[in-house]
């Protein structure tokens, strides 16, 4: 599923086993940009405090949303739980 770009700047990210593929190959399509992001995501850190972190003005909500179609990088699977303070709460 593709976020839409009015939700990136909150979206968390992680990288798949393709991305993880991609960020350590010699070879690779990505460019330097893409392969930044891959490298410092977390699954648990805002999009926009990566970007600010990386100050990447390449990195748009197409780059992301092209990665993301890819099957490079996806909302994490600990996302659907609630939080509360930063901190994952059992489910209930």
């Amino acid at each position: 599923m593709q976020p839409s770009s009015s939700h990136l700047h909150d979206a968390v990210f992680e990288r798949t086993a393709a991305g993880q593929s991609a960020l350590l190959a010699i070879h690779s399509s990505l460019n330097a940009s893409e392969r930044r992001l891959l490298a410092v995501l977390n699954g648990f850190t805002p999009l926009t405090a990566l970007r600010a972190l990386l100050h990447d003005e390449e990195l748009t909500s197409s780059v992301i949303q092209k990665m993301a179609a890819s099957g490079l990088i996806r909302a994490p699977e600990h996302q659907a739980q609630h939080f509360f303070l930063g901190w994952p709460c059992a489910r209930a």
